[in-house]
């Protein structure tokens, strides 16, 4: 709606989706940056792109971020492909994990959650309307496990946000 209606385009509201994640997380461990390590899961569509601009963020404010880029068949959205580029021209480590052919979270290669102190939620968005599968989730059920504070990007993967009802499972998120 405020892309169609309003004098914004989607990159800049990308960015200030980004912005207030990167707000959120600063206000929880605002001193710590050393001390603190973030994971951000993203998906491949547009939510996947906030949470790349909000490891970018915190990244360039010392901040030790990995996004962890679950891919499908279809690609990126042109907006998250976008982010990507500017994440690792940025310096950000991003690992790319291709979900094509994968039956559970431990078919793809990627660093365990156990060394995050904060985990943020950006796999899915607003507009997830279908029940959450492999290896998506096993990705979640990792995330629901870990000790780390998680923060969604939006709402809570595995969310209908028309609903509120869970889509087979769902990131418990503390924010």
């Amino acid at each position: 709606f405020t892309i169609k209606n309003e004098p914004i385009g989607s990159c800049d509201l990308m960015e200030r989706a980004a912005e207030g994640v990167a707000k959120a997380v600063l206000e929880l461990l605002p001193d710590r940056p050393g001390k603190c390590r973030v994971a951000v899961f993203c998906g491949a569509g547009n939510n996947g792109g906030d949470g790349i601009a909000a490891a970018r963020i915190l990244y360039l404010m010392g901040y030790s971020c990995d996004v962890l880029l679950f891919c499908g068949k279809h690609g990126l959205t042109e907006e998250t492909e976008q982010q990507l580029q500017i994440a690792k021209n940025a310096g950000l480590t991003v690992y790319q994990i291709s979900c094509d052919g994968a039956e559970t979270a431990s078919d793809v290669e990627f660093k365990g959650v156990k060394e995050y102190t904060i985990l943020l939620d950006a796999i899915f968005g607003i507009g997830l309307t279908r029940e959450i599968r492999e290896p998506y989730k096993s990705v979640i059920e990792m995330v629901n496990a870990s000790d780390a504070f998680v923060v969604a990007v939006d709402i809570p993967s595995g969310i209908d946000t028309d609903t509120g009802a869970v889509l087979g499972c769902a990131v418990r998120a503390d924010v």
